[in-house]
């Protein structure tokens, strides 16, 4: 679900470039946007609870902190861009952060299996 999310987002703000001020486009594509990007969410908070069992209170309250940092975060890239160039660079920024994210999400999966394989082959 977090990369079918990522995934979504990354394509809805390539389409909000390319929807040019077509109103019509424009409040669907926010909409589905906005929807990939909550969907997210309740995954990554059981992946959270699953990697720390012992105490997955401590573990969602310093996810509710990271995504409350993603948010100030993302608003002062956003301003950074609006300020520096045009606000129809604000969808790419956008993208390009996404797209990190996705990367990092399959490199942090990737070591997580790597361990677990290596973990089995250590028994």
């Amino acid at each position: 679900m977090i990369y079918t999310g990522l995934s979504f987002q990354a394509v809805m703000l390539l389409l909000l470039n390319w929807a040019e001020g077509l109103i019509y486009a424009i409040i669907p594509f926010i909409m589905i946007w906005m929807v990939a990007t909550w969907a997210t969410s309740p995954a990554q908070q059981l992946y959270l609870v699953s990697l720390v069992e012992h105490s997955p209170d401590i573990a969602l309250s310093v996810n509710t902190s990271f995504i409350q940092f993603g948010f100030a975060l993302g608003s002062t890239i956003g301003g950074l861009v609006v300020s520096s160039f045009s606000i129809d660079y604000l969808s790419w920024s956008g993208l390009i952060m996404i797209l990190l994210t996705l990367l990092l999400a399959a490199r942090l999966f990737a070591y997580k299996n790597e361990n677990k394989a290596s973990n089995r082959n250590a028994q």
